[in-house]
């Protein structure tokens, strides 16, 4: 008997995913991340797309000392809607925030954000790819299964 017969699954995109989880074998388990500061580096920051086409801003943050060294954090910020289409400020103001937290020269407010989105993160990426940063990880307390992320000044 197969206990996954009445799932509908698309097993070309399962596969994907398989895929990119081996690829991304050097990114730390969020399980594994203790609430904390890490000395970190910013290694990559991009826009992604979830398997149910939701976007998100993708941080990377190469650790550089402790028990993760050399490994990447990665922190997921989703912009996301309401059922009438319409986004949820608050989305949109945690990605400002954390992409005015790196310092950068680049101009960073939420119609630059929405209308030019790649533009901007690529210029924020050139000019700080490797600047190092104190990363603080913090559970959630409204929702333990999220976790908060912010540059410590």
């Amino acid at each position: 008997m197969n206990i996954f017969e009445n799932l509908n699954y698309d097993f070309e995109e399962l596969e994907k995913d398989l895929k990119d989880i081996e690829n991304n074998s050097n990114f730390v388990d969020d399980v594994d991340l203790m609430d904390g500061i890490y000395e970190v580096e910013l290694a990559n920051i991009e826009v992604k797309q979830s398997t149910k086409g939701k976007k998100y801003i993708r941080f990377v943050l190469k650790v550089l000392s402790g028990e993760h060294e050399n490994k990447n954090i990665k922190y997921d910020q989703y912009i996301l809607f309401d059922d009438n289409g319409k986004i949820k400020p608050f989305t949109l103001k945690l990605a400002c925030d954390f992409l005015r937290s790196l310092d950068s020269s680049v101009k960073i407010d939420s119609k630059n954000l929405l209308t030019n989105t790649d533009d901007l993160l690529s210029l924020v990426l050139d000019e700080k790819f490797g600047s190092e940063y104190k990363l603080g990880i913090t559970t959630n307390q409204n929702n333990n299964a999220f976790r908060n992320y912010r540059i410590i000044k």
